[in-house]
């Protein structure tokens, strides 16, 4: 090995240390999610049938699944993931006026949990 590609190889080696993704870790429904659908979601799509809006319940997985929020395994498919990221201020969840907001990690979570199967 010359000595060029060596002190390369080390340096991108060096560069590299730390960087790689750690194994991903299950994320729990209980531990991880439901506090998050909680504190942002359950109040329009949870157990109170009387402030549920458009018909959907988060709270209740099947439910979710029914509805097509939540696609176990696709979470490009998931109606939930869909409205957390568009851009249009009619289909944001949460609605603007909630004055909720979830962070780029908490959305990243979501996504995770329905790649996940959504258990």
């Amino acid at each position: 090995m010359s000595r060029s590609f060596a002190v390369v190889l080390s340096a991108v080696m060096i560069m590299s240390n730390g960087l790689a993704a750690p194994p991903a870790k299950k994320i729990s429904y209980n531990r991880d999610i439901r506090p998050l659908l909680s504190d942002n979601c359950f109040f329009c799509h949870g157990p109170d049938k009387n402030k549920r809006k458009g018909k959907l319940r988060l709270d209740i997985r099947e439910e979710a699944i029914a509805k097509n929020a939540i696609v176990p395994g696709k979470p490009d498919d998931s109606e939930l993931m869909k409205r957390i990221l568009t851009s249009n201020e009619d289909d944001l969840m949460p609605p603007p006026e909630s004055h909720k907001t979830l962070t780029r990690a908490q959305k990243d979570l979501l996504r995770r949990w329905i790649a996940q199967a959504a258990d």
